[in-house]
């Protein structure tokens, strides 16, 4: 089983006083685009982690089989995030797909289509690792195996895993996915969104 942990904490610091992950799009909030995608892709189980303005957050997931776990560290950064999805994580998951909630235009087909690489990869690598590409670009979701579980619990850099995609890059698989990899950080990156970008279907 795959778990998906949709990362959800964040200040939204570069929107000015609006939480980016509650901004409406194609009829409702950014973060439940996310996990609506998360919910219909074959993840086994999917988890959001919420921190900054989390009652507000886990309320516009509530109508989805999410569940919404608080980090209450979320301040420190990305990866406290990650390792507070990781803890809820179910025992078995054998590998843990990190989603970022500003990327609403990632499908559930591109999404499986990661799960499908992680599955196969996994046979003959136990340490495998299964990140997105947008043409050239790297991006999000990654999978990680769940051999690194304990490697990320212990990762210090407040930032993210990009560290351990570099030192373990030996083991990273890189699929295509036909979807943008816009973040809504800024009020113009969400005009564009607005403007120029449908749902994948």
């Amino acid at each position: 089983m795959t778990s998906a942990i949709v990362l959800a904490a964040g200040r939204s610091a570069r929107m000015g006083e609006v939480n980016k992950l509650l901004l409406p799009w194609q009829g409702r909030p950014l973060v439940a685009q996310v996990a609506a995608h998360a919910c219909a892709s074959t993840a086994g189980e999917v988890i959001a982690v919420t921190g900054f303005q989390h009652r507000a957050v886990a309320a516009a997931l509530a109508h989805l089989p999410v569940r919404a776990v608080f980090n209450e560290l979320f301040v420190k950064g990305l990866t406290s995030s990650i390792q507070t999805g990781l803890r809820a994580a179910a025992p078995g998951a054998r590998g843990y797909m990190l989603c970022l909630a500003d990327q609403p235009l990632v499908s559930s087909s591109g999404m499986d289509a990661l799960i499908g690489a992680f599955t196969r990869a996994l046979r003959h690598d136990t340490r495998a690792i299964v990140r997105a590409h947008g043409g050239n670009q790297p991006g999000h979701p990654v999978v990680f195996s769940s051999a690194y579980r304990s490697a990320m619990l212990a990762h210090a850099d407040p930032a993210g895993c990009q560290g351990l995609l570099h030192r373990h890059r030996a083991h990273v698989v890189k699929v295509q996915v036909a979807y943008s990899t816009l973040d809504i950080d800024t009020a113009s990156d969400y005009a564009l969104l607005q403007s120029a970008h449908r749902p994948a279907a």
